[in-house]
């Protein structure tokens, strides 16, 4: 009963690798005081289940990548970007919106958005 189970989950979860092209990582930039998704253009990105993000220090001084508390759940990730760690890359535990925040740069309005969709299991659905 246990192998059959383990075959069930591996192909659910091949699938769902497969529908998003396997795990891909999203670039969002920060450049002076903003975040910047290099697909939206934007400080909103939208990504699937699987897939994470990568902000990337471009200009400016150092900035945190803190978020802020979805549905109640408490700071999920808090990272320093300086030039010494110009990177650092999350992948969202669950499907939801993510909000955060550059904590010393935030009253300039240094704000970001992940959205979180389920991937589709197959084209058209």
């Amino acid at each position: 009963m246990l192998t059959r189970m383990t075959f069930l989950l591996a192909l659910v979860v091949s699938v769902v690798l497969s529908a998003t092209g396997g795990a891909q990582t999203r670039i969002v930039n920060l450049n002076s005081f903003t975040f910047v998704d290099t697909v939206s253009g934007t400080s909103t990105t939208n990504i699937t289940l699987g897939m994470s993000i990568q902000w990337t220090l471009i200009t400016g001084s150092p900035h945190t990548v803190t978020s802020t508390s979805p549905g109640g759940t408490g700071v999920i990730f808090n990272a320093t970007i300086d030039p010494s760690t110009p990177t650092f890359t999350f992948t969202p535990p669950f499907p939801g919106q993510f909000t955060y925040i550059c904590s010393p740069h935030v009253s300039f309005g240094m704000t970001g958005t992940i959205n979180v969709a389920i991937p589709l299991l197959y084209p058209g659905s």
